[in-house]
């Protein structure tokens, strides 16, 4: 049977990313739950996924060196 993801449950996922929880409590949580219900426990972690790899795909982009046309301190000054 297809999965039906819950956006409120993938919603909270990436929120809890981005508030601090780690990897480990999102599996405790679906390791833990007394209520199991699958679609929202994999909406959760699928949004927790997606808001991880968010930050990664900024962290891994080249950085940006404006020329101003001024020498830098650092020396980055074409």
């Amino acid at each position: 049977m297809p999965v039906q993801f819950d956006d409120a449950s993938y919603d909270a996922g990436r929120k809890a990313f981005a508030g601090g929880v780690t990897l480990r409590q999102v599996a405790e949580r679906v390791a833990t739950s007394a209520d199991v219900d699958e679609a929202k426990d994999m909406s959760f972690a699928l949004g927790f996924a997606d808001e991880l790899l968010a930050l990664l795909r900024v962290a891994a982009r080249p950085p940006v060196i404006v020329d101003l046309g001024v020498p830098h301190e650092l020396g980055l000054h074409k």
